[in-house]
């Protein structure tokens, strides 16, 4: 099965796994994260990229054998990113994941890098994804700009983060707190500049929190849930079963939404345009949101 060929999304689990470490990629596979994340960028000692780059596809290989939609995050594009497609192009990769990226030029630049390095590996053009994660003031404030400027761009990424920040907290200056109220703002911007952009798939990254508060990590995964996240990457392979849960719909969401649909279909076919479901108005809006949430369990 070559994955290239498929539409990996949406997906609710990707987990980071250092691109140096093939132990590490064979113990994420036991938790069946949707998608590995293999990191090119911070995981990796500077000392150690070199060989981190020379091994990555036989990583890839090893996830493609077990079904597992494999990214890998390079380097910024002023850091060693470019240099780093060239190691990564081949037909295990489903797309790449770009930190501090800033502007539709960015976007442009590696939109034309991966389909000159698609055409030398003989894969069809445009079939390499691209996760933006814009991680500057600049970046994050052209967050639509960045996804709009190419097909490629499915997601645009931004931090659920828990009391620890990390490069986003640092790039705008707030004080990240258990709550995160301080964050809804670039969140919701984030979730709707991607889906503006024609992105439909915004990922959280959920970072900041004590690994093993599993209790804690079920709320930062719901909060992404609820603001319009449709899936989350993973520092930690204990965290994949959580996100895989929040991001399933549960047997009691499942019978809502088939009756909801339901009743509005028998309010139609008597010539009504809206209807009353448990108490509320419903209309063709909602049966439309409750299609499209259906659907989902096919995918």
């Amino acid at each position: 099965m070559n994955q290239n060929t498929l539409n990996p999304w949406p997906i609710k689990s990707l987990l980071f796994v250092p691109a140096n470490r093939e132990d590490f990629v064979l113990k994420a596979i036991r938790f069946k994260p949707q998608a590995v994340i293999l990191d090119l960028e911070d995981a990796v000692p500077r000392q150690e990229l070199e060989q981190a780059r020379l091994q990555v596809k036989k990583l890839m290989k090893i996830l493609y054998d077990d079904n597992i939609i494999c990214f890998v995050r390079i380097n910024s594009l002023q850091e060693g990113g470019i240099e780093d497609l060239n190691f990564i192009v081949c037909e295990y990769l489903s797309g790449i994941m770009v930190p501090k990226i800033e502007s539709a030029e960015d976007t442009l630049l590696l939109d034309k890098l991966l389909l000159e390095l698609e055409i030398n590996a003989h894969l069809p053009s445009h079939s390499i994804d691209i996760i933006a994660l814009p991680e500057t003031a600049l970046g994050i404030f052209k967050g639509f700009e960045i996804a709009n400027a190419s097909p490629r761009v499915k997601s645009l990424m931004t931090a659920v983060s828990g009391p620890t920040g990390g490069d986003v907290a640092k790039a705008i200056g707030y004080e990240a707190t258990p709550e995160g109220l301080e964050q809804l703002y670039l969140q919701s911007k984030v979730v709707l500049e991607s889906k503006a952009a024609n992105a439909p798939y915004p990922i959280a990254g959920v970072i900041g929190m004590n690994i093993k508060d599993l209790d804690y990590v079920k709320i930062l995964i719901q909060r992404a849930k609820n603001i319009g996240f449709t899936g989350v990457a993973l520092i930690h392979p204990s965290h994949v079963e959580i996100a895989n849960q929040v991001f399933s719909l549960s047997g009691e969401e499942i019978n809502y939404h088939k009756a909801l649909v339901q009743t509005f279909l028998e309010a139609n076919q008597k010539g009504l345009g809206a209807t009353t479901f448990q108490g509320s108005m419903i209309d063709q809006a909602m049966y439309q949101r409750s299609l499209e949430i259906l659907q989902t369990i096919q995918s």
